[in-house]
């Protein structure tokens, strides 16, 4: 990743889960957390051996492939919110998301 100056670091979920569980339970359940944490260890780990990697790209985001919990666009509702879902599917339109509840002025 640092010779060729990515700014990403893709990781299986497979291959998470069956070498560290815990983390890939940790990720299922709280992924906005544990993502954070994924790109910091990635970061530090990334200069270790590249100390100036930062002036190059000042982060590196970790990407979850192969995610088992598959929905289809259709699928998507307020439930999956702040969770971790794989999805697939076609964007052909797309719109503003509109509150449920309006404020109104007094």
């Amino acid at each position: 990743m640092g010779e060729i100056n990515s700014e990403s670091l893709e990781v299986s979920y497979q291959h998470l889960a069956d070498s560290k569980a815990i983390l890939a339970l940790f990720l299922a359940l709280l992924p906005a957390e544990i993502l954070k944490i994924f790109d910091i260890v990635a970061m530090e780990a990334t200069e270790m051996p590249y100390p100036n990697y930062l002036q190059i790209h000042p982060e590196i985001h970790v990407r979850i492939l192969n995610f088992p919990n598959l929905l289809s666009l259709r699928e998507l509702r307020e439930r999956n919110l702040n969770q971790l879902v794989k999805v697939s599917g076609v964007v052909t339109r797309r719109t503003g998301v509109f509150p449920a509840a309006q404020i109104r002025q007094v």
